[in-house]
């Protein structure tokens, strides 16, 4: 499925950034980038997804997603201290079910002041052991 792969691709971080889940900048040196929630929520508190309009907002986006053949396997929804209420899921290809991917959600504030989502989508397996997570745990 050449969509997968390349959505992988677009959005895999480099291998250095994933590990410290930052970047620093070529021409700012002594300036961080936060790259967005980490992939695995960890010892986040976790939100009932049925309470949760960011669970709700980011379960539409990843619909789109079912046209090009992934569905969702696992979801969470926690709290991170710096990104808020974050919606993450598992998914798998129709074609191809050993391919998983994490897809992040949460909700951000637009220059105009209004609420958006930003999201973010990387393989669990990573082609550093390293830097593979597991499924999504309850």
């Amino acid at each position: 499925m050449p969509f997968l792969p390349f959505l992988s691709l677009a959005a895999a971080t480099p291998p250095a950034a994933q590990a410290a889940r930052h970047q620093r900048s070529a021409k700012a040196p002594d300036v961080t980038v936060e790259l967005g929630p980490p992939p695995d929520p960890g010892t986040e508190i976790r939100v009932a997804p049925h309470s949760s309009v960011v669970a709700t907002e980011c379960g539409k986006i990843v619909g789109d997603f079912a046209e090009r053949g992934l569905r969702v396997v696992r979801s969470v929804t926690s709290r991170n201290e710096r990104y808020g209420v974050v919606w993450r899921a598992d998914l798998v290809a129709d074609d191809d079910p050993s391919d998983q991917t994490r897809f992040l959600c949460w909700r951000v504030k637009r220059r105009d002041g209004s609420d958006g989502y930003q999201i973010s989508i990387r393989p669990l397996q990573m082609e550093f052991k390293s830097e593979s997570i597991g499924p999504l745990q309850p």
